[in-house]
């Protein structure tokens, strides 16, 4: 009996993926194929930024660019109508740090790419004609059974783990008894067909979908081969049931049809050279991790092929199994934490991201519901415009299928954003000119903004009340606005839009020389008292923690030990509906962040450290809370004594 550190069943894309990552990582493997070769059916076809990001932490980038068509053309959505009119157009920056959007290679090229990489290792092999029998687990570790070759000879074969990439049909997941969960679309085929013909003469993008609710479809770059394009389209079920088979003639049929109504030109010539034909589903295993037993790809969960998600998040799969194994190698006995991890990390970039986006993305070609009516006409328009923040949150989506990916945005794309801004009239201004041009105007101009850009998550006008436990050395300003963002980098990226700079950018409404702070939550919590009472605004009450110099930041033992004292305190108080403490998380360099907006100088945006937010149901009990804390309020973080203050809280957004 054979020995390895691991096993892996599966010689698709995702199985030699994880073989190469895990020999890399030092692992003894071992790949079973049940198939002589690699299969080379009409797949996935295309591989985006979060998966070539691993192909070049794997040292295979290259080859795969050599191997494949670069996609510097974009992303349309077309209309059946009007001789296939653009709707909506995504064209990414093509620069010489980043060339390509996209590369497009059939997965069988892919396979053969990683094959030349593994044929260098000594610590891998790979065995075609295996079929996976039969597994036991025992004393950790896992013996499986193979029938290999025409003759069917039993091979068994001994190792500490055993990878599962055998498919959506599973045969391993199927011997563990592991069930999927979700759904499928039962009442469409999903038909994919690769074909030669000259699109380039009618400069189209390199990825094409069509909208429509008989007629979807995406065409797409199939290889680096000449006029080599994937066409995929829908065809409903006569009977309503999708697994019944389309019979060859009858797919073949269908296919001419439909290049005649979504292609341009003389269909007559589209050279038809494979076409296959697909059940489609939303479905993810209940566990992925049985023992030592894991699975991957598409053992482990299913999805709709529109946007070419599936493929990508099993190659994540892989990737992520590499940096698990590599933890595992070091410490075998961490081996079920790291596993554990593997499984929650994994399970949770395919319920929360790949299922849901790739839902989106199906139901964006057909559905005539009304809310994904809507949410495709923002979309377009918001892609059309372009609007920066709305792409940037879509491409942020999308970057959290994987759990091993490096950020190459400017600033963090991960926390929340709570940015406060001092607004103080315009000395000669009246009052009822201020309240017009803010409480009014810049108001209504941000509300419009984020009922198209959800990166703007809330946007409060805090109006002062000038109620201060001491006089000295307190804000003057009128009020303060506080605006949650999804991200520091959704807020840089903002200011770079040219509609933003145009409307609520350049819109004077106050003094220039604002103060503030860029923050994230640190900790707080709620007390139980109800939010609002009738008749009555809330009521905040700001505490702003000042830096004794322009570089400092509030230790994590300071925060930790003002939020124990804020529970300890008040955790139970009848006046106060919520307690939150905000660290400031400003980018050092303002001028660079602020550039070319009404936030440079002489605005200042290094004064605070930390902020401090109390919610109260009304004036009353906030001003009550006041008095009697006031040696909180005056704790500081610096030795400087916090500025404070207390204000009705008008929300906008």
């Amino acid at each position: 009996m054979a020995k390895t550190t691991v096993t892996i069943v599966g010689a698709g894309p995702v199985g030699l993926f994880a073989a190469l990552r895990l020999a890399q990582a030092g692992a003894e493997v071992t790949v079973f194929e049940r198939e002589e070769k690699v299969v080379d059916s009409p797949r996935a076809c295309a591989y985006l930024p979060l998966t070539l990001q691993e192909f070049a932490k794997a040292g295979i980038l290259k080859d795969v660019e050599d191997n494949s068509f670069k996609g510097t053309k974009g992303v349309a959505w077309r209309s059946t109508k009007d001789a296939g009119k653009i709707v909506g157009k995504l064209s990414p920056p093509i620069t010489p740090e980043q060339p390509y959007f996209s590369l497009f290679m059939g997965q069988h090229e892919l396979g053969a790419v990683i094959l030349s990489h593994l044929d260098k290792l000594p610590n891998v092999k790979v065995l075609w004609n295996h079929a996976f029998k039969s597994l036991e687990q025992a004393a950790g570790e896992v013996t499986a059974t193979f029938e290999a070759g025409p003759e069917k000879r039993e091979v068994q074969q001994k190792s500490n783990y055993l990878i599962a990439c055998d498919g959506g049909r599973s045969s391993v997941r199927r011997s563990l008894g592991i069930k999927f969960e979700g759904f499928s679309w039962t009442d469409t085929h999903f038909v994919a067909t690769n074909v030669y013909y000259d699109l380039d003469k009618y400069d189209w993008p390199d990825v094409n979908f069509f909208v429509d609710p008989d007629h979807w479809a995406i065409i797409l770059r199939l290889s680096k081969a000449e006029n080599h394009w994937r066409v995929a389209f829908g065809v409903k079920s006569e009977t309503g049931d999708a697994s019944k088979i389309l019979d060859p003639e009858t797919a073949k049929a269908i296919a001419r049809e439909k290049y005649r109504i979504l292609l341009p030109g003389d269909t007559s010539k589209v050279v038809l050279e494979r076409a296959n034909w697909y059940k489609t589903h939303q479905l993810s295993a209940t566990r992925t991790v049985e023992g030592n037993v894991i699975l991957a790809g598409d053992a482990a969960h299913l999805n709709c092929p529109v946007g070419g998600l599936g493929l990508t998040t099993g190659l994540l799969d892989a990737a992520a199994l590499g940096e698990t194994f590599k933890n595992i190698l070091k410490d075998r006995q961490s081996s079920s934490e790291e596993l554990k991890l593997f499984e929650s990390s994994r399970q949770n970039a395919f319920r929360s991201y790949t299922n849901p986006i790739s839902t989106e993305n199906f139901k964006r070609l057909f559905s005539a519901e009304e809310s994904d009516v809507k949410e495709r006409e923002t979309r377009f328009m918001m892609i059309n415009e372009p609007n920066i923040p709305y792409i940037l949150r879509m491409v942020h989506r999308e970057s959290k299928m994987s759990t091993t990916a490096q950020s190459t945005a400017k600033y963090d794309t991960k926390d929340e954003i709570m940015w406060f801004i001092s607004v103080t009239k315009e000395d000669d201004w009246e009052l009822e000119r201020f309240k017009k041009e803010y409480h009014g105007v810049h108001a209504d101009m941000t509300s419009g903004m984020a009922k198209f850009v959800p990166t703007l998550h809330e946007y409060y006008q805090y109006a002062n009340l000038y109620f201060q436990h001491r006089e000295e050395d307190q804000p003057r300003w009128n009020c303060v606005s506080c605006l949650t963002w999804e991200s520091m980098e959704v807020v840089w990226s903002g200011f770079q839009q040219p509609q933003y700079k145009a409307t609520a950018g350049s819109h004077i409404f106050c003094r220039l020389d604002q103060v503030g702070t860029l923050t994230r939550r640190f900790d707080g919590f709620e007390t139980g008292v109800p939010k609002k009472e009738e008749k009555s605004k809330e009521v905040r009450a700001l505490v702003f923690h000042r830096r004794s110099a322009s570089k400092e930041r509030a230790s994590t033992s300071w925060m930790k030990e003002r939020v124990d004292d804020a529970r300890k305190g008040f955790a139970h108080s009848e006046l106060l509906i919520s307690y939150r403490l905000l660290e400031d998380v400003t980018p050092e360099d303002t001028d660079f962040f602020f550039k070319d907006t009404l936030f440079q100088p002489p605005s200042y945006w290094h004064r605070y450290k930390a902020v401090e937010e109390l919610c109260f149901p009304n004036r009353e009990k906030a001003m009550q809370f006041v008095k009697d804390h006031t040696k909180f309020l005056e704790g500081s973080a610096t030795g400087s004594p916090p500025q404070l203050v207390v204000a009705d809280a008008i929300k906008v957004v």
